[in-house]
């Protein structure tokens, strides 16, 4: 009887997650969604596994880039394998994944001396918050999810005793998350996090009560050299095609992560503005508001683990060990990364902060009325992540939310405007692709789509010129010569259709092979 009553937390987390992500499963393909799913060719075979292993993470869709991660591409042969291009076996993965990674938090929690019931809390509380719909409803964060739980997995099999064969078993699992996403390279740090809440206080600060970790930081090693000789894809983690401001400034990097901070503790505190595109500012100074502040948190952090170092418990100075740890290659301070502020980045790091606030909730008096309270804020956050799954429902929902926001993003407007065109609603199309123009006209692409959308109109003069601009912008664009080709073949002008035609086939050649 004892042991069933055991696995009522656990059926708790689990009812929790199902029930927040039960409207998930009917989502439409979004962003990278069409080449990490729709278009690659790889998952279509089960062959592709094998070559997941031996190329970047969009070569299955003909594309080029610094992500290797094949575990991810293998997860989704599999899910196809079953389901075929199903929207459900994809959102099922990610769920899972994420009921996984929110039963672990249970399990290793109390593996680092936390209550069962500071466990519980923790997990009922990080798996309903809605700051991790990115990470989950969205079909192509899979690798989120994976390399989380895998950590938290390699973390499970360490604690509490942390031994050297403990830690050489965990090192294979460590292996498994490093091909699942590139950030699993924390893991290393996240061990000493581990440690320093196990450790007695009087071992806290001295260097050798780490140095088990040895086996993880030789992983880590091996890695990074693989990444950058065997595994080396498109210049690996070179994000920026052009120098700015941003990723060439060390010190602006640093201001600007420093200013993140603030809002990231809005988010967790307050979630009511998630979406996507931010278009978060390079910060140049200390002097603003939001560095001022993330500055005295960064301070106040440090003041809080020195003051508890001596601390028996330690929870909190554990908590944010675990944060900076996990969140350090997001930060863009020694690597510039490709964006600067991602609600996703918050899904390992806030484990920690979880477990800590199940811990300080967890050692209140009256239990009962603790516990109530928790349920309460459980179901009031599960309830914020099924109505932000709702946002992403559909193209069209997810960018009109997106430009709620960011109404200056030409990007965004761009992606409502194919939304809109998918859907057949052609003039709120061209009114979207107007707005992306006005914002930033840099893009062939743009004035293409807006051309054709004018042609479905019939407004022939308009689209032509648009299509003709495109051509302009980049001579090389040959989908606008192709067009331009069928419009005046329709319109008689065999002279211009045959010179756009040519030109076409021309372009076609020389860029697809």
């Amino acid at each position: 009887m004892n042991r069933i009553r055991g696995y009522f937390p656990i059926a708790g987390i689990w009812a929790v997650v199902l029930l927040a992500y039960s409207n998930v499963y009917e989502n439409a393909f979004l962003y990278d969604d069409e080449f990490l799913i729709q278009k690659n060719t790889f998952i279509r075979s089960w062959s592709g596994i094998f070559k997941s292993f031996t190329t970047s993470s969009t070569a299955g869709a003909g594309g080029h880039d610094s992500f290797f991660r094949p575990m991810q591409g293998a997860l989704y042969t599999i899910v196809f394998q079953i389901f075929g291009e199903s929207i459900f076996g994809f959102h099922l993965l990610n769920v899972l994944l994420h009921g996984l990674a929110a039963t672990f938090i249970y399990l290793l929690a109390q593996r680092l001396s936390f209550s069962k019931l500071a466990a519980l809390f923790a997990a009922l509380l990080w798996c309903a918050h809605p700051v991790h719909v990115e990470a989950v409803t969205y079909q192509s964060a899979t690798a989120d999810s994976l390399y989380t739980l895998l950590i938290l997995i390699a973390m499970y099999i360490c604690a509490p005793e942390f031994t050297v064969s403990r830690v050489a078993k965990a090192s294979l699992v460590f292996v498994f998350a490093l091909f699942s996403k590139e950030s699993a390279i924390v893991l290393p740090a996240i061990a000493i996090a581990c440690l320093y809440r196990l450790a007695k206080p009087e071992k806290r600060w001295d260097w050798r009560t780490y140095r088990v970790t040895w086996p993880l930081w030789l992983v880590a090693g091996l890695y990074m050299i693989a990444r950058k000789t065997v595994l080396n894809f498109d210049n690996t983690f070179q994000f920026y095609k052009k120098p700015n401001i941003y990723s060439e400034n060390i010190i602006y990097r640093t201001y600007t992560f420093i200013a993140t901070l603030p809002s990231y503790l809005k988010l967790l505190l307050w979630p009511s503005d998630l979406h996507m595109d931010r278009n978060f500012p390079v910060f140049i100074d200390l002097s603003s508001g939001p560095t001022l502040l993330g500055l005295v948190m960064i301070l106040g952090a440090g003041i809080a683990i020195w003051f508890t170092r001596h601390s028996t418990r330690a929870a909190f100075s554990f908590a944010i060990l675990w944060f900076a740890a996990a969140h350090a290659p997001h930060t863009g301070v020694l690597l510039p990364v490709n964006s600067i502020f991602l609600e996703h980045w918050l899904y390992l790091p806030t484990i920690g902060l979880f477990m800590w606030i199940g811990d300080s909730l967890s050692r209140m008096k009256n239990t009962r009325v603790v516990f109530g309270a928790v349920l309460v804020v459980t179901m009031a956050l599960g309830y914020l992540t099924f109505r932000q799954n709702e946002i992403w429902a559909t193209p069209v929902s997810f960018y009109s939310n997106t430009i709620r926001y960011e109404a200056k993003v030409a990007r965004v407007h761009n992606n409502l405007a194919m939304a809109y065109s998918d859907a057949g609603q052609v003039n709120e199309a061209i009114a979207e692709y107007q707005k992306a123009i006005s914002i930033s006209d840099e893009y062939a692409q743009t004035h293409h789509n807006l051309g054709l959308a004018l042609l479905n109109t019939g407004k022939i003069p308009e689209g032509i010129a648009e299509l003709e601009k495109a051509l302009q912008m980049d001579p090389n664009f040959y989908y606008s010569a192709g067009a331009l080709s069928e419009v005046y073949q329709k319109m008689g002008q065999t002279d211009k259709a045959k010179f756009y035609y040519e030109k076409y086939k021309e372009l076609r050649a020389k860029y697809v092979h």
